[in-house]
């Protein structure tokens, strides 16, 4: 009779049921259950590499020339001014997205 007035907050229910659109909530919910690959391929193949080729294009590079590795696109961008005018910035910006690739290639392998 207890678990009648149980009460689950959205944040809860996200937990056991994540939004199927947000990779990073599936990837949040990968990594508490252990599926650190899993959620590692969530993040960074389905939420960030999405979000660079949409940079690419924004940035005039038309879709065909956008390379489909992210190591390829990352660098791309920085040649391109993708991540900002500075090349302080720019540099920078291709370091974090570069070191994010390198650590889906360490958990997947």
């Amino acid at each position: 009779g207890y678990l009648s007035s149980v009460r689950l907050t959205s944040l809860s229910m996200n937990a056991l049921h994540p939004p199927a659109d947000d990779p990073l909530i599936r990837a949040r919910v990968k990594l508490r259950t252990g599926a650190k690959a899993d959620a590692v391929t969530a993040a960074i193949d389905e939420a960030l590499k999405p979000r660079l080729r949409a940079l690419a294009i924004a940035n005039g590079m038309r879709t065909q020339d956008v390379p489909d590795k992210l190591g390829n696109l990352n660098d791309q961008l920085k040649r391109h001014g993708g991540y900002g005018p500075s090349s302080y910035v720019s540099e920078a910006t291709r370091s974090q997205v570069e070191a994010w690739i390198k650590l889906r290639n360490v958990v997947d392998h």
